[in-house]
């Protein structure tokens, strides 16, 4: 007999909602650095919705929140990240990776950025790297997988997945 389809069977990321010290700030990073677009804002609860391909970057004012100062490198990021917050970090999944044009558009927002490496996300193994938003959270841009071995070792690891969660 086949097991039934969970109740709770997950697609993709829908949303993240990241409490900010300042939305303007906040939004010219998203917008301005990493290409989205403002979908709707939320007067009653200070919540401004990012539109982010089929996802949404929810970003919260928090009450209370003091401005926090950049972290100036990404182990400062790393640090703070395990100390006394909720999240480490998010990925976004880039339709294309191209490094230098990445780095370009950074430099000129005054981004800095990781090194690229390989890491393995919700498709696959590909290229990354992380920046960090004006508020200090970590947002790791991850790119397609592009190599052929790696989309059959994806696929191969999603069916042993999907097998284990049958049995």
């Amino acid at each position: 007999m086949a097991k039934a389809k969970h109740p709770i069977a997950t697609n993709r990321i829908d949303h993240v909602v990241l409490l900010v010290s300042n939305l303007d700030r906040a939004k010219r990073f998203y917008a301005d650095v990493l290409g989205m677009w403002e979908e709707r804002f939320l007067e009653s609860i200070n919540l401004l919705q990012m539109r982010a391909g089929r996802s949404m970057v929810d970003l919260q004012l928090a009450p209370g929140r003091r401005a926090v100062k950049a972290a100036t490198s990404m182990k400062k990021a790393r640090e703070a990240a395990l100390k006394g917050r909720n999240m480490h970090h998010f990925a976004l999944n880039l339709e294309t990776f191209n490094e230098k044009r990445i780095r370009a558009h950074l430099r000129k927002h005054k981004v800095k950025s990781s090194e690229v490496r390989r890491l393995y996300g919700a498709d696959g193994s590909g290229k990354a790297m992380d920046v960090i938003d004006p508020d200090g959270n970590i947002v790791e841009l991850k790119g397609p997988i592009t190599i052929a071995k790696d989309k059959r070792e994806a696929s191969k690891m999603r069916s042993a997945a999907k097998r284990k969660a049958a049995a």
